[in-house]
């Protein structure tokens, strides 16, 4: 409760560039739904000028207070206080990189912060940190090798073709590439190539972790270059086949609505809420495999009501399931 309502005075203070009265303070608080006095808010603005935040007391009104703009750490780098907590906040959000390279090198830029904030700073900082908890999601569980990732990165922004071999997860094999690189693409806790392949002139989607061996080469890389909105648009994951998008509308039960009708699963959805407290999410994407998979993740909670093609796919796909426990094979 805390954590949040320092939070909050943070906001409040940074609303107003005259500042507000300890009063003031209080009132917004007590409008946001926190049980406060004049002392508490005393001690929360206390503990943010421990932390560093530049509070300022006018001096016509000392009960009055406010925030400096801009906090500058060293010479060149300024920010503002709401923008050094959110840094520190998203510390939790990037543990999904844990096994990465990038953690290493953000864990040296936070390092670098931390040394020009002092330790006062650094330990409210930190105490604030600790009242966000985040799920990770995904993590990659095999190593990456920097030098893998550099030369993607290099090759994309210098628009050089890249040589080497990949292991394809979807035929099992493996084998020599040629890549037209566009972008690199960081989804699902995973980094991933998106080029053309040159041998077939069909642009798809690699795991940077399956490059056996890459290099880019001194050939330029003359492709039309997509954009992630272009190429994974009518998808509804991550890989797409030559299927058109279609129209998707899928039942969930009243327990699950609540948990699916407030989150963002594709840029085309929209949400029909039914009076029993269920509701129909509609799309307009590809009808793939990862549709079907993640439509038997919610189990008997969610039901295909179109097209019938693809509540074919699923009934089949639960089938498949189902044997393997009857079976136990």
């Amino acid at each position: 409760m805390q954590v949040a309502r320092i939070f909050q005075v943070l906001a409040i203070l940074q609303s107003s560039r005259k500042g507000r009265t300890v009063a003031e303070i209080e009132t917004a608080l007590v409008d946001r739904g926190f049980e406060v006095q004049k002392r508490t808010v005393y001690r929360d603005i206390e503990a943010l000028e421990t932390a560093g935040f530049p509070v300022v007391r006018d001096d016509g009104s000392p009960q009055r207070v406010r925030l400096e703009d801009e906090v500058r750490i060293g010479n060149y780098l300024v920010l503002t206080p709401r923008e050094i907590l959110a840094l520190y906040l998203a510390q939790g959000a990037l543990t999904a990189l844990a096994n990465t390279p990038f953690h290493d090198d953000l864990r040296g830029l936070f390092n670098k912060i931390d040394d020009k904030l002092g330790p006062g700073s650094r330990e409210h900082l930190s105490e604030i940190r600790e009242g966000f908890k985040f799920d990770p999601g995904p993590q990659w569980g095999i190593g990456m090798k920097p030098d893998v990732i550099d030369t993607l990165r290099a090759a994309c922004a210098e628009r050089h073709v890249l040589s080497g071999v990949y292991a394809s997860a979807s035929s099992n094999t493996t084998r020599a590439r040629r890549i037209g690189p566009h972008y690199l693409y960081f989804a699902k806790g995973s980094l991933y190539l998106v080029g053309e392949d040159l041998e077939d002139g069909k642009v798809k989607v690699f795991s940077a972790s399956r490059f056996k061996s890459i290099d880019m080469t001194d050939e330029s890389y003359g492709g039309q270059v997509s954009t992630p909105e272009e190429y994974f648009q009518g998808t509804f994951g991550l890989f797409k086949d030559a299927s058109p998008p279609v129209d998707v509308s899928i039942a969930f039960a009243k327990q699950i609505a609540p948990y699916v009708s407030e989150r963002k699963w594709h840029a085309s959805q929209s949400v029909i809420h039914k009076d029993d407290g269920s509701i129909e999410l509609n799309l307009h994407c590809q009808a793939n495999l990862e549709l079907v998979r993640w439509i038997l993740g919610f189990g008997v909670n969610a039901r295909v009501i179109s097209p019938p093609a693809l509540a074919t796919a699923v009934a089949e796909e639960s089938r498949k399931v189902a044997k393997i426990y009857e079976t136990g094979r």
